[in-house]
């Protein structure tokens, strides 16, 4: 599984490191942008970071410090495309986060980071597997189905 990591400005980057190589653990393959996406202003979107954006399946996100344009747009386009979205958040921003986005944003005040940040590998975990599961059902099928048909052509 993708999974693409926003981080609110640069100050929120070391937090993003951690959520990194906490995913990669997990064997997820993670797509972070660099800090001189979060400083540009005016904001001008980077076409690497917008590719990786649409080929994960998840978007990761930090907001403890700031709101960067950069940020913003990547959530956004993440909630265009029905990414999968996860923001870890400070309460103090919780609010300010709440009132930009719907349903398809999970707000989470983690009052042990470290927990929470497993919590949500587990589950990233998890829809992988799920997707691989069916990836390997949906080739069992094709398989069963290809066999009825060469029995039929040689019956």
């Amino acid at each position: 599984m993708r999974v693409f990591i926003a981080y609110g400005d640069s100050a929120d980057l070391a937090s993003a490191f951690r959520l990194q190589a906490l995913a990669e653990a997990k064997g997820l393959t993670v797509y972070l942008p660099s800090a001189h996406t979060r400083i540009e202003t005016p904001f001008v979107p980077d076409p690497d970071v917008d590719e990786a954006l649409m080929k994960s399946q998840a978007v990761w996100a930090i907001a403890d410090n700031g709101l960067s344009d950069a940020f913003l747009h990547e959530i956004k386009t993440g909630r265009i495309f029905s990414k999968h979205l996860f923001v870890m958040s400070s309460a103090a921003f919780m609010e300010k986060l709440r009132g930009d986005f719907d349903a398809k944003l999970y707000l989470i005040e983690p009052f042990s980071q470290s927990v929470t940040e497993r919590e949500i590998a587990d589950f990233l975990g998890l829809i992988y597997k799920r997707q691989l599961y069916l990836g390997v059902a949906a080739c069992i099928v094709l398989v069963v189905a290809g066999l009825f048909g060469l029995a039929r052509i040689f019956l």
